[in-house]
């Protein structure tokens, strides 16, 4: 999965797979269940908005230029 696992909390915000059998499971998962596909939706879209925000991203970066100076 590699720097997804740092995006995306499994089963949460989406899947991590890591075989075609697995991918298609969960795509087929999805498929069939509207509100699994909403709840991850918007669990998605609150944690871009908590941690990749132009503001959250600003933040941290100001919190790391404070830390060396």
């Amino acid at each position: 999965a590699g720097a997804n696992a740092e995006v995306l909390t499994d089963g949460l915000h989406g899947y991590l797979v890591s075989t075609p059998e697995e991918w298609a499971d969960r795509i087929a998962l999805l498929a069939s269940d509207e509100n699994l596909r909403r709840q991850m939706g918007e669990a998605g879209r609150k944690r871009v908005e908590a941690s990749y925000s132009i503001d959250a991203v600003f933040e941290r970066l100001r919190s790391l230029v404070a830390g060396i100076y």
